[in-house]
């Protein structure tokens, strides 16, 4: 089996639209539980957070933060996925490096948890969408130079 064979464009879209389904669902969930905490019903799933915060404001701010990153990292993934569909080298590229971008807000959302004492479940976060999102990263880093080798033997 290729490596080529194995990085399609299929899944690629598939894992875009999924994690885009997901942050924007996890980005109302945020914008919910900050509602919640600024009227002082603290979810206990937040009970580790809440310690290291103690403050329902803080709390908040901490949640409407999340809010953001997950919208943030959802536009990203639609972005990518719309640059990446269009198979042409420059806007392969790009829908690349939106997703590497999204990779870098995951990633340093989830290392700032675990340094902060959160539990086993933020674990999540790396073992599991880091190595989808990476392969949509090595997907467009074949399908660029494929599309340029292409571009450059026409001429």
């Amino acid at each position: 089996m290729q490596l080529k064979s194995f990085f399609r464009w299929i899944p690629s879209a598939i894992i875009l639209w999924a994690f885009a389904v997901f942050f924007i669902l996890a980005a109302g969930n945020c914008l919910v539980d900050a509602i919640r905490a600024a009227h002082g019903h603290a979810d206990p799933y937040y009970t580790s957070t809440l310690a290291l915060i103690r403050e329902s404001q803080q709390m908040v701010q901490w949640l409407l933060r999340g809010a953001i990153a997950d919208t943030l990292v959802s536009a990203l993934c639609i972005l990518g996925w719309y640059l990446m569909r269009r198979r042409r080298s420059t806007t392969i590229a790009c829908g690349g490096i939106c997703v590497v971008i999204a990779v870098l807000i995951i990633s340093q959302r989830s290392l700032i948890y675990l340094i902060r004492g959160a539990g086993f479940l933020d674990w999540g976060d790396l073992v599991i969408e880091l190595p989808l999102l990476l392969y949509v990263v090595v997907h467009a880093y074949l399908a660029y130079r494929t599309a340029s080798a292409d571009s450059c033997s026409k001429f």
